[in-house]
């Protein structure tokens, strides 16, 4: 079971997986540290949004620096490389784009919990 923290989205993003656990969620990147250490969430899931794109990053970039064994998901609904490339050289495991919906996700996040990171490619 893969126990994940929220934060970002609304409702969970995805539809009801035997294999994945919703054990917190936020709307707010400020609590996510503070909930990453009382939850220890496997993965975390950060929406990233136009108006706080770059505090959705720091924050990630601060997990893992801080708490390295846990995996970070960035989702985005605007396919913008700025945002990638930030991502990347924050060390976030994946990065995935909900342009299209996000039927994907739960492949993204299964993936990305078996050490293989996805981004989107060229």
């Amino acid at each position: 079971m893969t126990n994940i923290l929220v934060v970002g989205h609304q409702t969970p993003p995805f539809g009801e997986q035997n294999d994945i656990s919703i054990v917190g969620q936020t709307a707010d990147p400020a609590q996510t540290f503070e909930l990453c250490r009382n939850l220890n969430p496997d993965l975390v899931l950060i929406n990233v949004e136009a108006e706080s794109g770059q505090s959705d990053i720091s924050c990630a970039a601060q997990i893992r620096r801080e708490l390295p064994g846990i995996k970070i998901v960035i989702t985005t609904g605007w396919p913008e490389t700025t945002v990638t490339d930030q991502a990347w050289k924050a060390g976030i495991h994946s990065y995935y784009c909900t342009e299209k919906g996000n039927a994907s996700l739960p492949y993204v996040i299964r993936s990305t919990m078996q050490g293989h990171g996805m981004y989107p490619g060229p």
